[in-house]
């Protein structure tokens, strides 16, 4: 069970009320399009240094989904692998890995004029070395949202992710920050 925290506020009018039916409560979530939230945050690789290294480079053989880092533990690194997952490693700290979302897509076959293909492939929502601009925004005593930045506002982010299950100080030194998520 993931437990709140202080620092993590939703700052906004709850639209729901105890008379609401279960078909009211779908029906007013459904024109939400944007949250206001406040919680710490810190980029997801916060070392301009850390060096992006193959997954399998650090995956060990034996135990999938543990890390070796014994070949420099000094040294930052971050790996991402197929599957959308993204290892990131600070020196002398246990590493962090956290799952990508994936967009959305039309489900039905893309038709060509004579023929019909296969449906499009899902891809994670943030590309392959774009991970520098992905932030992170504690939710809860081990969640955290992944994010990034529009483009369109200064202070406009979009969901691209989750992590669970992360060590305790990763947020230690963060500070809280107000943002739009859309």
């Amino acid at each position: 069970m993931v437990e709140s925290l202080p620092s993590f506020q939703l700052l906004m009018e709850p639209q729901i009320t105890g008379s609401d039916t279960d078909q009211d409560i779908v029906t007013k979530g459904a024109r939400v399009k944007v949250l206001t939230l406040s919680g710490r945050f810190r980029p997801l690789i916060v070392d301009a240094f850390a060096a992006r290294v193959p997954w399998d480079g650090v995956e060990s053989e034996q135990h999938p989904g543990s890390f070796d880092f014994s070949i420099d533990p000094s040294q930052p690194l971050y790996a991402r692998n197929t599957a959308g997952n993204i290892m990131v490693y600070e020196a002398h700290k246990d590493e962090v890995v956290v799952q990508l979302d994936y967009q959305t897509c039309d489900p039905s076959p893309l038709t060509t004029q004579n023929s019909v293909s296969a449906p499009a492939q899902r891809s994670p929502e943030v590309e392959n070395g774009k991970e520098r601009h992905i932030c992170c925004l504690e939710v809860g005593t081990q969640a955290m949202l992944l994010v990034q930045l529009t483009g369109s506002h200064r202070n406009e982010y979009r969901r691209v992710g989750v992590g669970l299950q992360y060590r305790s100080d990763f947020f230690e030194d963060a500070a809280v920050k107000t943002l739009e998520l859309v």
